[in-house]
């Protein structure tokens, strides 16, 4: 399900999580360019908690998320053991937000596939293997 570029406040994300538990079989959702906040992470985690086929979250491009949005995310990953692939490219997320979700993935059983654009070199696999300070 493709929504990206589409603006999306904390209403319209309580809308979306619940339209999905009616239809299950959304593997794949992007959110990119969204503007999501911190509000929208706390909804779309709280949402998408319990969501078992959904293994792929785009959320790139959606520089409004703080480092308190990333607790959230990092909360959706200590319960969703199906999403295998995140991308936060173009959130620019700070050295701490990183650690947050690194520790987030600590709890993910699947073997998550990350993308960190500009803090890292390369696509990280579970961990963070390398951060290039810009």
């Amino acid at each position: 399900l493709d929504l990206s570029q589409n603006q999306l406040d904390p209403i319209n994300i309580i809308l979306l999580t619940k339209s999905l538990t009616i239809q299950n079989t959304i593997s794949n959702l992007s959110l990119s360019s969204c503007d999501l906040d911190d509000r929208c992470m706390q909804e779309l985690a709280k949402g998408l908690r319990k969501y078992p086929t959904l293994t792929r979250l785009d959320i790139s491009k959606n520089t409004l998320i703080s480092d308190e949005g990333i607790v959230y995310l990092k909360d959706l990953l200590k319960f969703s053991n199906s999403i295998t692939e995140i991308n936060v490219l173009g959130c620019g997320f700070s050295k701490h937000s990183i650690a947050f979700i690194e520790s987030g993935l600590r709890y993910n059983n699947s073997f998550l596939k990350s993308f960190f654009s500009e803090c890292t070199s390369q696509t990280i696999f579970g961990v963070v293997d390398s951060f290039e300070q810009h």
